[in-house]
């Protein structure tokens, strides 16, 4: 039998973790979204369902690779999928979605918009650029970047005219939860190099607890509607390199990331090494 110390961890720590899970899906269903270790548990799963890595684990068990002995419930062909799909659905049935004017900015504010750094890009120049980019998901030390801090929604008007904007929430009851905004051609905006026929997702965010649960897409879907019915024809969208989540959620939409600036923050110290990423998504 092979040496697959890393991949009997791996399994054994998922495992770990479903076990939490299901318990407390058991015991607990709806104070699931009001924990957010479990929360996180829960998107480490998640991802581990949608990387690839669990169809990796699972062909290496199918070839005889791991001990007989090691537990492995979170390899079963349905067993994860249906724990995070039906934790999903329950709390898919308390939120609502709706559009927004500025009069909600205060409590649109108040929705974190953090991510859980565990990777990033890098990116190489090929033969300085003219043999082209490669890119690489790197593992980094882990930290938390807060995207909130940037910008604020109850400074809108205080920068641009925002006639043009539109504004999208999910409240879980009375709870903001999530929230978007879609500008259209601002004065003052640089994104769209005086396009009249585009407009910026300017902002998306999901509060800790109720990400990878559809809310976001739906956040988007909605924004994208909205954008259709002013005549646009693409939606630009900015993140950074180290915002990998992001980026892999817009790729998935089906942008196509046209711009890579490893400079465009060179006069903002805090964050000068990331790399700015400008996707384009015909709607």
């Amino acid at each position: 039998m092979k040496d697959n110390k890393d991949v009997i961890a791996r399994i054994q720590q998922m495992e770990q973790y479903m076990d939490e899970v299901s318990e407390a899906w058991r015991t607990k269903p709806n104070k699931i979204k009001d924990d957010s270790v479990l929360c996180k548990k829960i998107r480490i799963l998640t991802d581990y369902m949608d990387s690839g890595q669990w169809l990796a684990d699972y062909e290496a068990d199918e070839r005889g690779e791991l001990p007989k002995d090691l537990k492995r419930g979170v390899l079963s062909q349905d067993g994860l999928y249906n724990l995070i799909c039906e934790i999903e659905e329950l709390q898919r049935k308390t939120i609502t979605f709706k559009e927004v004017d500025k009069s909600c900015f205060e409590i649109y504010d108040n929705i974190p918009m953090k991510v859980d750094v565990h990777s990033e890009y890098k990116i190489k120049r090929v033969d300085n650029g003219l043999g082209g980019l490669a890119f690489e998901e790197v593992p980094v030390e882990p930290y938390i970047k807060d995207f909130g801090k940037y910008d604020c929604a109850t400074t809108y008007e205080e920068r641009f005219d925002i006639s043009t904007w539109r504004f999208y929430m999910a409240f879980d009851g009375e709870r903001a939860i999530g929230a978007a905004t879609v500008a259209g051609p601002t004065k003052g905006m640089n994104m769209l190099y005086g396009r009249e026929d585009a407009c910026v997702l300017w902002d998306i965010r999901v509060a800790d607890g109720y990400k990878y649960q559809g809310i976001g897409q739906t956040l988007l879907d909605m924004g994208i509607a909205g954008a259709r019915e002013c005549g646009y024809q693409q939606m630009i969208i900015e993140c950074q390199n180290n915002n990998v989540p992001a980026c892999n959620f817009y790729h998935k939409q089906g942008a196509v990331l046209c711009k890579v600036d490893m400079h465009a923050y060179y006069m903002e110290p805090e964050v000068r090494n990331e790399v700015q990423f400008v996707w384009y998504l015909d709607i």
